[in-house]
């Protein structure tokens, strides 16, 4: 379970990260 959280984790960082280079302008968190 832990290599499934830290993977779902890296998932997050991933997607927030590709969330602000196509919204720059919206940043949610």
């Amino acid at each position: 379970i832990a290599w499934l959280s830290s993977t779902h984790k890296s998932i997050e960082e991933i997607a927030t990260t590709i969330l602000r280079d196509l919204r720059p302008d919206r940043l949610i968190y």
